[in-house]
């Protein structure tokens, strides 16, 4: 369904794989670059896209230091990618912010809940 080449690594989705779970009748939910978001987006019109927004580069880091397992190299692509991604958020069709755990899981309920509402009306 889609793939791109993200921080120097292939990732992609099966278009099967989300057939079947749509088909299932279970909500696809992707974790998705851009690239992936963009390529997606331009298949289906029953995408909501949602831009998962740090706090600030900063806390990005600090997040991605207190994770581990990337080399300094590593951790500079990642951020240098991040402030590319963050200034496409205006193409996707909503911005949450991550910041405290909590709020951020519930404004992603709510998202996700209106989705579904937007479905059952449009069926």
């Amino acid at each position: 369904m889609e793939w791109a080449t993200v921080h120097g690594e292939c990732y992609g989705t099966l278009k099967s794989e989300i057939e079947g779970i749509l088909e299932s009748g279970l909500d696809a939910v992707l974790e998705l670059d851009v690239q992936g978001m963009r390529s997606l987006t331009r298949q289906r019109d029953d995408v909501v896209s949602i831009f998962i927004m740090p706090p600030s580069i900063e806390t990005l880091e600090e997040r991605l230091r207190a994770r581990g397992g990337l080399s300094e190299e590593e951790l500079r692509l990642r951020l240098k990618n991040a402030g590319e991604e963050i200034a496409a958020k205006k193409e996707y069709d909503r911005v949450l912010l991550n910041d405290v755990l909590r709020d951020a899981v519930r404004a992603f309920e709510t998202i996700l809940s209106e989705a579904r509402e937007k479905a059952v009306d449009q069926a």
